[in-house]
């Protein structure tokens, strides 16, 4: 089973609802992951989801030894070392349109 670590805020079963239930989603719901819940739980993510205001630094990444892919839910990459990222093999994403324009159904 994989695990998705989404680190950003979302209403309790809205984005569950688009994961299969093959996966794992600890997230904290109707809160943030402190920085030190994130370095806790990362060494266990196959995939990491991020927003622009939570830093994904290398030293964060470095924990993360089962990582596949960084899914930023923002327009830019720049929370996250994309650099340090991409030379251990780990894909990174962003949403390509402002994030005001998307909706959860």
């Amino acid at each position: 089973m994989a695990t998705i670590l989404c680190c950003l805020r979302h209403p309790r079963g809205r984005l569950r609802t688009t994961i299969p239930s093959s996966y794992a989603d600890p997230s904290p719901h109707g809160r943030d992951f402190t920085p030190e819940e994130l370095r806790e739980l990362i060494p266990e993510a196959d995939v990491l989801c991020s927003v622009f205001d939570i830093p994904i630094p290398a030293e964060l990444i470095a924990l993360g030894k089962r990582l596949r892919l960084i899914a930023n839910y923002a327009v830019g990459y720049n929370n996250i070392d994309i650099e340090y990222a991409r030379t251990h093999g780990i894909t990174v994403t962003n949403t390509p349109t402002p994030s005001s324009s998307l909706r959860l159904s």
